[in-house]
């Protein structure tokens, strides 16, 4: 599998607009509040997608929102992503 690297020069590639206070996607919020961490991935679309998973089993699917994909998302062809209340995100994050 080719790894991918992004650079995050224009960190609104990342970004979900998500309608909902308090949700995020989980590569939107990273660029909000790790941008770090998402340099350091060797393919940041896979690894979230491992980071998604994470908050889904978390979550059990009851707090789940769909929202648009994020450009860098789109390019790979993700039409819609799920977001998640922003502690899930965060707990998944820190543990």
């Amino acid at each position: 599998m080719k790894a991918t690297t992004y650079e995050l020069d224009d960190v609104t590639t990342y970004l979900t607009d998500v309608v909902v206070p308090g949700y995020d996607s989980v590569l939107s919020h990273m660029a909000r509040t790790r941008p770090e961490e998402i340099e350091e991935m060797i393919d940041a679309v896979v690894d979230t997608i491992r980071i998604n998973r994470m908050c889904a089993r978390k979550v059990a699917g009851s707090k789940v929102i769909m929202v648009q994909a994020s450009p860098i998302l789109q390019e790979a062809g993700i039409g819609f992503i799920q977001a998640f209340p922003i502690d899930v995100i965060e707990e998944v994050l820190s543990g």
